[in-house]
Protein backbone atom coordinates (compact mmCIF):
# COMPACT_ATOMS: atom_id res chain seq x y z
CA UNK A 1 0.00 0.00 0.00
CA UNK A 2 1.02 3.45 -0.90
CA UNK A 3 2.12 6.18 1.83
CA UNK A 4 0.61 9.52 2.57
CA UNK A 5 3.75 10.62 0.98
CA UNK A 6 3.70 9.00 -2.01
CA UNK A 7 0.14 9.52 -2.80
CA UNK A 8 1.08 13.28 -2.28
CA UNK A 9 3.75 12.96 -5.01
CA UNK A 10 1.77 11.06 -7.64
CA UNK A 11 -1.50 13.51 -6.89
CA UNK A 12 1.01 16.75 -7.48
CA UNK A 13 2.95 15.12 -10.67
CA UNK A 14 -0.54 14.02 -12.19
CA UNK A 15 -2.18 17.16 -11.67
CA UNK A 16 0.80 19.05 -13.57
CA UNK A 17 0.25 16.57 -16.73
CA UNK A 18 -2.78 17.55 -16.25
CA UNK A 19 -2.77 21.40 -16.99
CA UNK A 20 -0.16 20.92 -19.38
CA UNK A 21 -3.12 18.90 -21.51
CA UNK A 22 -5.82 21.40 -20.22
CA UNK A 23 -3.33 24.11 -21.90
CA UNK A 24 -2.44 22.63 -24.58
CA UNK A 25 -6.32 21.70 -25.66
CA UNK A 26 -7.16 25.52 -25.12
CA UNK A 27 -3.98 26.39 -27.61
CA UNK A 28 -4.54 23.59 -30.37
CA UNK A 29 -8.41 24.88 -30.06
CA UNK A 30 -7.16 28.55 -30.70
CA UNK A 31 -5.24 27.62 -33.75
CA UNK A 32 -7.84 25.10 -35.00
CA UNK A 33 -10.01 28.71 -35.69
CA UNK A 34 -7.19 30.31 -37.33
CA UNK A 35 -6.62 27.23 -39.22
CA UNK A 36 -10.24 27.12 -40.38
CA UNK A 37 -10.46 30.75 -41.93
CA UNK A 38 -7.25 29.92 -44.14
CA UNK A 39 -8.24 26.59 -45.17
CA UNK A 40 -11.62 28.46 -46.64
CA UNK A 41 -9.49 31.56 -48.09
CA UNK A 42 -7.05 29.21 -49.95
CA UNK A 43 -10.43 27.10 -51.01
CA UNK A 44 -11.53 30.70 -52.24
CA UNK A 45 -8.52 31.13 -54.45
CA UNK A 46 -8.58 28.13 -55.38
CA UNK A 47 -11.84 28.20 -57.08
CA UNK A 48 -11.00 31.25 -58.28
CA UNK A 49 -7.98 30.31 -59.98
CA UNK A 50 -10.03 27.19 -61.68
CA UNK A 51 -12.57 29.16 -63.29
CA UNK A 52 -9.85 31.37 -65.22
CA UNK A 53 -7.97 27.82 -66.22
CA UNK A 54 -11.60 26.83 -67.58
CA UNK A 55 -12.17 29.80 -69.05
CA UNK A 56 -9.03 30.08 -71.54
CA UNK A 57 -10.14 29.15 -75.09
CA UNK A 58 -9.48 25.35 -75.11
CA UNK A 59 -9.05 24.86 -71.74
CA UNK A 60 -5.71 23.35 -70.29
CA UNK A 61 -4.54 19.90 -72.19
CA UNK A 62 -4.48 17.00 -69.89
CA UNK A 63 -0.68 15.49 -70.12
CA UNK A 64 -0.51 11.74 -70.79
CA UNK A 65 -0.22 9.56 -67.08
CA UNK A 66 2.96 8.13 -68.12
CA UNK A 67 6.18 11.08 -66.65
CA UNK A 68 8.03 11.68 -63.72
CA UNK A 69 5.97 11.43 -60.59
CA UNK A 70 6.79 12.87 -57.48
CA UNK A 71 5.12 12.01 -54.09
CA UNK A 72 4.41 14.71 -51.00
CA UNK A 73 3.33 13.11 -47.76
CA UNK A 74 2.13 15.93 -45.63
CA UNK A 75 2.48 14.65 -41.70
CA UNK A 76 1.96 15.99 -38.56
CA UNK A 77 4.61 19.01 -37.69
CA UNK A 78 4.30 18.62 -34.12
CA UNK A 79 3.54 15.50 -32.05
CA UNK A 80 0.63 14.58 -29.07
CA UNK A 81 -2.01 14.22 -31.73
CA UNK A 82 -3.06 10.47 -31.27
CA UNK A 83 -2.69 8.14 -34.17
CA UNK A 84 -2.59 10.93 -36.75
CA UNK A 85 0.90 9.99 -38.33
CA UNK A 86 0.28 6.42 -37.59
CA UNK A 87 -2.50 6.24 -40.01
CA UNK A 88 -0.59 8.42 -42.70
CA UNK A 89 2.77 5.95 -42.55
CA UNK A 90 0.29 2.78 -42.73
CA UNK A 91 -1.27 3.85 -46.25
CA UNK A 92 1.76 5.19 -47.70
CA UNK A 93 3.30 1.91 -46.64
CA UNK A 94 0.22 -0.24 -48.34
CA UNK A 95 0.79 2.06 -51.70
CA UNK A 96 4.23 1.88 -51.95
CA UNK A 97 4.24 -1.79 -51.74
CA UNK A 98 0.95 -1.68 -54.51
CA UNK A 99 3.45 0.16 -56.55
CA UNK A 100 6.54 -1.79 -56.20
CA UNK A 101 4.43 -4.90 -56.92
CA UNK A 102 3.17 -2.66 -60.43
CA UNK A 103 6.73 -2.07 -61.41
CA UNK A 104 5.94 1.86 -60.22
CA UNK A 105 9.03 3.92 -59.10
CA UNK A 106 8.25 7.21 -58.14
CA UNK A 107 11.11 9.93 -58.64
CA UNK A 108 11.41 11.48 -55.38
CA UNK A 109 9.33 11.63 -52.07
CA UNK A 110 9.03 14.75 -50.36
CA UNK A 111 7.89 14.46 -46.75
CA UNK A 112 6.30 16.93 -44.18
CA UNK A 113 6.94 16.28 -40.58
CA UNK A 114 10.06 15.02 -38.98
CA UNK A 115 8.44 11.76 -37.30
CA UNK A 116 7.14 10.94 -40.49
CA UNK A 117 10.22 11.08 -42.36
CA UNK A 118 12.30 9.03 -40.14
CA UNK A 119 9.98 6.28 -40.06
CA UNK A 120 9.53 6.04 -43.57
CA UNK A 121 13.42 5.95 -43.83
CA UNK A 122 13.41 3.18 -41.71
CA UNK A 123 11.29 1.22 -44.08
CA UNK A 124 13.66 1.82 -46.78
CA UNK A 125 11.84 4.70 -48.49
CA UNK A 126 13.38 7.78 -50.28
CA UNK A 127 12.38 10.46 -48.48
CA UNK A 128 13.20 13.94 -48.06
CA UNK A 129 11.95 16.20 -45.06
CA UNK A 130 10.69 19.21 -46.48
CA UNK A 131 7.84 20.61 -48.97
CA UNK A 132 8.81 20.74 -52.85
CA UNK A 133 8.63 24.43 -53.74
CA UNK A 134 6.96 26.11 -57.00
CA UNK A 135 9.61 25.88 -59.29
CA UNK A 136 10.22 22.19 -58.25
CA UNK A 137 6.13 21.08 -59.34
CA UNK A 138 7.00 22.58 -62.98
CA UNK A 139 9.21 19.35 -63.66
CA UNK A 140 7.09 16.79 -62.49
CA UNK A 141 3.96 15.34 -64.85
CA UNK A 142 1.89 14.15 -61.73
CA UNK A 143 2.30 14.57 -57.89
CA UNK A 144 0.95 12.27 -55.18
CA UNK A 145 -0.11 13.68 -52.40
CA UNK A 146 -0.73 12.00 -48.95
CA UNK A 147 -2.73 14.21 -46.50
CA UNK A 148 -5.35 14.03 -44.20
CA UNK A 149 -8.27 15.53 -43.80
CA UNK A 150 -11.03 16.60 -40.85
CA UNK A 151 -14.54 15.06 -42.02
CA UNK A 152 -15.08 16.45 -37.97
CA UNK A 153 -13.67 17.03 -34.79
CA UNK A 154 -13.51 13.75 -34.18
CA UNK A 155 -12.48 11.99 -37.48
CA UNK A 156 -9.84 12.43 -39.74
CA UNK A 157 -9.58 10.68 -42.94
CA UNK A 158 -6.11 10.02 -44.86
CA UNK A 159 -6.82 10.59 -48.56
CA UNK A 160 -4.67 9.86 -51.93
CA UNK A 161 -4.63 13.19 -54.00
CA UNK A 162 -3.49 13.25 -58.02
CA UNK A 163 -2.22 16.32 -58.90
CA UNK A 164 -3.05 18.52 -61.14
CA UNK A 165 -6.73 18.12 -60.95
CA UNK A 166 -7.85 19.42 -64.72
CA UNK A 167 -10.13 22.24 -64.17
CA UNK A 168 -13.82 22.03 -66.42
CA UNK A 169 -13.79 23.92 -69.78
CA UNK A 170 -16.47 26.34 -69.43
CA UNK A 171 -17.70 29.41 -71.68
CA UNK A 172 -16.29 32.66 -70.26
CA UNK A 173 -19.12 34.76 -69.09
CA UNK A 174 -17.56 38.01 -70.98
CA UNK A 175 -15.08 38.92 -73.22
CA UNK A 176 -11.23 38.83 -72.45
CA UNK A 177 -8.09 40.03 -73.65
CA UNK A 178 -4.95 37.16 -73.15
CA UNK A 179 -1.37 38.96 -72.86
CA UNK A 180 0.67 38.04 -74.03
CA UNK A 181 -0.41 35.28 -75.46
CA UNK A 182 -2.40 31.76 -74.60
CA UNK A 183 0.40 29.26 -75.20
CA UNK A 184 2.43 31.84 -72.34
CA UNK A 185 -0.83 32.01 -69.77
CA UNK A 186 -1.38 28.11 -70.15
CA UNK A 187 2.32 27.38 -68.92
CA UNK A 188 1.68 29.25 -66.35
CA UNK A 189 -1.19 28.35 -64.80
CA UNK A 190 -0.96 24.85 -64.71
CA UNK A 191 2.09 25.55 -61.92
CA UNK A 192 0.02 27.83 -60.16
CA UNK A 193 -2.99 25.24 -59.85
CA UNK A 194 -0.47 22.53 -58.88
CA UNK A 195 1.19 24.94 -56.26
CA UNK A 196 -2.72 26.14 -55.01
CA UNK A 197 -3.82 22.69 -54.59
CA UNK A 198 -0.51 21.67 -53.24
CA UNK A 199 -1.03 24.58 -50.71
CA UNK A 200 -4.61 23.94 -50.03
CA UNK A 201 -4.06 20.14 -49.00
CA UNK A 202 -1.81 21.25 -46.82
CA UNK A 203 -3.71 23.62 -45.10
CA UNK A 204 -6.41 21.22 -44.52
CA UNK A 205 -3.94 18.66 -43.42
CA UNK A 206 -2.99 21.42 -40.53
CA UNK A 207 -6.35 21.66 -39.59
CA UNK A 208 -6.60 18.02 -39.49
CA UNK A 209 -3.50 17.99 -37.17
CA UNK A 210 -5.11 20.40 -34.62
CA UNK A 211 -8.26 18.48 -34.33
CA UNK A 212 -6.37 15.51 -33.98
CA UNK A 213 -4.14 17.35 -30.98
CA UNK A 214 -7.24 18.85 -29.46
CA UNK A 215 -8.89 15.93 -29.48
CA UNK A 216 -6.16 14.31 -28.26
CA UNK A 217 -5.40 16.52 -25.29
CA UNK A 218 -8.99 16.36 -24.77
CA UNK A 219 -8.93 12.62 -23.87
CA UNK A 220 -5.83 13.15 -21.77
CA UNK A 221 -7.25 15.46 -19.58
CA UNK A 222 -10.21 13.54 -19.07
CA UNK A 223 -7.94 10.78 -18.18
CA UNK A 224 -6.13 12.47 -15.51
CA UNK A 225 -8.90 13.89 -13.94
CA UNK A 226 -10.65 10.71 -13.59
CA UNK A 227 -6.60 8.99 -12.24
CA UNK A 228 -6.82 12.29 -9.91
CA UNK A 229 -10.16 11.39 -8.58
CA UNK A 230 -9.15 7.96 -7.47
CA UNK A 231 -5.86 8.98 -6.50
CA UNK A 232 -7.66 11.89 -3.72
CA UNK A 233 -9.99 8.90 -2.76
CA UNK A 234 -6.90 7.01 -1.81
CA UNK A 235 -4.99 9.46 -0.40
CA UNK A 236 -8.39 10.65 1.75
CA UNK A 237 -9.23 7.00 2.91
CA UNK A 238 -5.46 6.48 4.19
CA UNK A 239 -5.51 9.31 6.03
CA UNK A 240 -9.04 8.72 7.62
CA UNK A 241 -7.11 5.20 8.62
CA UNK A 242 -4.40 6.99 10.11
CA UNK A 243 -6.92 9.37 12.39
CA UNK A 244 -9.37 6.53 13.21
CA UNK A 245 -6.13 4.34 14.55
CA UNK A 246 -4.80 7.36 16.96
CA UNK A 247 -8.28 8.18 17.83
CA UNK A 248 -8.18 4.49 19.16
CA UNK A 249 -4.78 4.52 20.62
CA UNK A 250 -5.65 7.57 22.24
CA UNK A 251 -8.99 6.65 23.67
CA UNK A 252 -7.50 2.88 24.94
CA UNK A 253 -4.39 4.83 26.76
CA UNK A 254 -7.08 6.79 28.84
CA UNK A 255 -9.21 3.51 29.19
CA UNK A 256 -6.19 2.39 30.59
CA UNK A 257 -4.72 5.17 32.58
CA UNK A 258 -8.44 5.51 34.30
CA UNK A 259 -8.00 1.60 35.15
Amino acid sequence: MATLKELRKRIRTVGGVRKITAVMRLVASARLKKAQRRTEHLRRYRETLRKMAGALPGGIPADAPTGPTAVVILGAERGMCGAYDANLIRKVLKQWQQWEAEGIQPGICYVSGHKVAAALRRDGLPAEPRLPDRNELAGYVRIVVFSTRAESLARQRVMETVLPETPTVQEPERWYVYEPYIDAIRCRIRPALMDVDLRLLAAEAAEAELAARMIAMQGATDNADELLHELNLSYNRIRQQLVTNELQDISGTRTGLNK
